[in-house]
């Protein structure tokens, strides 16, 4: 994501990335065999692409403290992803995995709001 965030910009990169994740979820759940894999690849893959320049973004906040910004977003990201997995694990329990999946596809939506609303413009 870091090439095409420089040339577009970040923010447009991550919200493409969390726009098209949700419904290249949906076309994951909705489709069968290797069209399963491929649209479950190219989600992930657009996905992904947020990351790093969600780093970039997080840096450019605290110019002074690169090393630990770049900690609290790991930390948190990996500790989100534990209690986010614990969750959804209940939900899979009580509704049962399909219906998990469902849920799980609407989560960009969520992040691609967020991300509206963060107030960044590159300095360059």
């Amino acid at each position: 994501g870091g090439p095409l965030a420089d040339r577009f910009g970040h923010k447009k990169v991550i919200l493409l990335s969390l726009g098209l994740g949700c419904p290249l979820f949906i076309l994951f759940l909705l489709s069968s065999g290797i069209w399963s894999f491929i649209w479950l690849t190219l989600a992930g893959l657009i996905l992904i692409f947020s990351f790093s320049i969600s780093m970039v973004i997080g840096q450019s906040f605290m110019p002074r403290n690169v090393g630990l910004v770049s900690g609290l977003i790991l930390g948190l990201s990996f500790g989100m992803g534990g209690l986010g997995a614990a969750v959804l694990g209940f939900f899979a329990d009580l509704w049962g995995v399909p219906a998990t999946l469902w849920i799980i596809s609407f989560l960009p939506a969520g992040g691609f709001i967020l991300a509206a609303l963060i107030p960044y413009s590159p300095k360059r």
